[in-house]
């Protein structure tokens, strides 16, 4: 990988690496971001976060990242929704810069915003939302962490904000730790939303939780995916070879 910008800021280094043709962000060695904007789904687990809005795509989707990073996931989502109002908020001020400097995340529809998340959803008083994604992370001792427990307190908060017939995609560090939160468990989120999945890649322990209104047959997905960004079945493979489970 080379080495194209790197900056100190207080205590965290910030690198852009390019690897063939997709850019990386990490700050202080932890990967935040792979970017190609060349391809719609670049193999990263950001590509999952992205696939949360192929369960039940329309046009004009209102949708809320929260944890930019880079901005892979709102670049993907652009490629494939371009109609779509996107909403990113982080709480570092400088990915934000990064995103729509070095990664090109900017333009209409996109809206990148310096803020604590909770605090931000507390205020919100805008249109609710067809797409969540919590992608909150951090970094502690060289590793990704979440940034706090997908918890009754937090889910709530998002419930407040998220249409009737809205999804929500969460990125987990592992599948133990989707089975385990609050969201997994609850009688309350069976009865909010009647489809749960798991979506997960080889080479990260990463899984990503998305809970739909609507209960979906897994090929729902698959085919979603190749009508709205023109992959056949092989192409998706190659591009993004992901595994979906039901529970």
């Amino acid at each position: 990988m080379a080495l194209i910008w790197q900056r100190q800021l207080g205590p965290v280094l910030y690198q852009i690496r390019t690897a063939g043709g997709s850019k990386r962000l990490y700050s202080n060695g932890v990967l935040h971001t792979q970017y190609n904007p060349a391809k719609i789904l670049g193999g990263g687990v950001w590509d999952l976060l992205t696939m949360a809005a192929m369960f039940q795509p329309k046009a004009a989707m209102q949708i809320l990242v929260l944890g930019v990073g880079g901005g892979a996931v709102i670049g993907q989502l652009k490629q494939l929704l371009p109609q779509a109002n996107m909403i990113g908020i982080d709480l570092d001020a400088n990915h934000l810069s990064l995103a729509s400097q070095q990664f090109g995340i900017n333009g209409r529809g996109i809206t990148l915003l310096e803020a604590d998340a909770k605090l931000w959803l507390h205020y919100y008083k805008g249109p609710k939302f067809d797409l969540i994604i919590d992608d909150l992370f951090g970094h502690y001792d060289g590793e990704a962490t979440r940034a706090f427990p997908v918890d009754e307190s937090w889910v709530a908060l998002l419930l407040n904000h998220l249409e009737l017939a809205g999804s929500l995609a969460v990125n987990f560090e592992s599948p133990s730790q989707r089975r385990a939160s609050w969201l997994y468990a609850s009688p309350v989120a069976r009865t909010r939303f009647s489809g749960r999945f798991a979506l997960g890649l080889a080479l990260y322990e990463n899984c990503i939780g998305v809970w739909t209104a609507s209960r979906h047959k897994p090929a729902v997905l698959r085919d979603n995916l190749m009508t709205y960004s023109g992959l056949n079945e092989q192409q998706l493979k190659k591009s993004c070879d992901y595994q979906l489970s039901c529970n």
